[in-house]
């Protein structure tokens, strides 16, 4: 007779979150140098009045900036996927007094 051993499933199920990398983690990693510098010309992390009419736009719209560069940006599409890019903007966004409507 031959030995079967069954591992628990909670081995091989974990949530996809536990390999999706963190808004934050993102952005401290490719955003942080220009969005927390200073410079007037970007807008700055925590600064609501830069991004209230930014937000409004909507997420689709920022993506595509971020994707396809925008003014002082350089285009981010070869470096980050969309989701990673998503995480990024929300969690800028969110930092920054959250997202407004046009």
């Amino acid at each position: 007779m031959r030995n079967v051993t069954i591992l628990p499933v909670f081995l091989f199920v974990l949530p996809l979150t536990a390999f999706a990398t963190s808004g934050e983690t993102i952005y401290e990693k490719n955003c942080a140098q220009c969005h927390s510098n200073g410079d007037v010309n970007i807008p700055q992390i925590g600064s609501s009045e830069q991004w209230k009419f930014r937000s409004g736009y909507g997420p689709k719209s920022l993506l595509y900036s971020v994707k396809n560069g925008h003014n002082l940006m350089p285009s981010h599409s070869d470096t980050l996927k969309d989701e990673d890019i998503e995480a990024a903007i929300d969690y800028m966004v969110t930092k920054s007094g959250g997202w407004t409507k046009k």
